[in-house]
């Protein structure tokens, strides 16, 4: 048995989150193929000049939204250029910006108390289970400091996004070269250098991942229009 403390174990632990997360993108790749096909058979009905356009835009919505921060946040960035894309797809990548579902208070919970290493009501006097924004990379929530009464935003990263991010860079490049390798058409399109233009978009993650400064603007205004928090 393999002790996951040595390096050959936390190669070993690196593996097999490669192998899972792999299984989570070709299982979302699946579900979305379903929603192409079957969205573009409804959609050649009533709109026939927009429906493969849609279908595309739904099925990706599709994609992005079951594997998480990296995808979503590129196609929210895809979104804003209708200028490259149709239009009907662009329409569709923009629900990514406005239905990123939330996770459940349980994470919150688990999160805020092992960064603060105290329970979630030494520190806050209220805290509202319901956030008041999602986004792809993390959440907010309204709540009441102890003591002061002083009404905060408190920003939570979404579970396991600093690994997934790295993980879908390393899993997507590693693809690309590998189809280059074995399907000489693929070097022609460049793949892999498609693919590290992807990544360099997922790049654009970082300064939200970090929780800095950066963010103040977005949870003021997440907080202004935020109702108060349950006790």
């Amino acid at each position: 048995m393999v002790d996951e403390r040595t390096p050959a174990g936390a190669v070993r632990r690196v593996r097999w989150r490669i192998a899972v997360r792999s299984a989570q993108m070709l299982r979302a790749g699946a579900a979305a193929a379903i929603v192409f096909v079957r969205e573009g058979v409804r959609l050649r009905r009533r709109a026939p000049g927009e429906a493969l356009a849609r279908a595309s835009g739904r099925a990706l919505v599709a994609l992005c939204t079951a594997l998480g921060a990296t995808f979503i946040k590129v196609g929210q960035i895809a979104s804003t250029r209708a200028d490259l894309l149709p239009r009907p797809l662009v329409d569709e990548l923009a629900l990514l910006r406005d239905r990123v579902p939330a996770f459940s208070f349980g994470a919150v919970r688990a999160i805020i108390e092992a960064e603060l290493e105290r329970p979630l009501e030494a520190v806050y006097a209220a805290f509202d289970p319901e956030p008041v924004a999602a986004a792809s990379v993390a959440q907010v929530h309204r709540a009441v400091l102890h003591g002061t009464g002083e009404v905060v935003a408190v920003k939570v990263r979404r579970p396991d996004i600093l690994e997934k991010v790295k993980l879908d860079r390393s899993i997507l490049l590693f693809v690309g070269r590998t189809l280059e390798r074995c399907v000489p058409s693929f070097r022609l399109m460049s793949l892999e250098g498609a693919l590290r233009a992807f990544c360099g978009l997922g790049k654009r993650l970082a300064p939200e991942l970090s929780l800095t400064d950066a963010a103040l603007p977005y949870l003021a205004e997440a907080l202004a229009q935020a109702p108060g928090p349950a006790a």
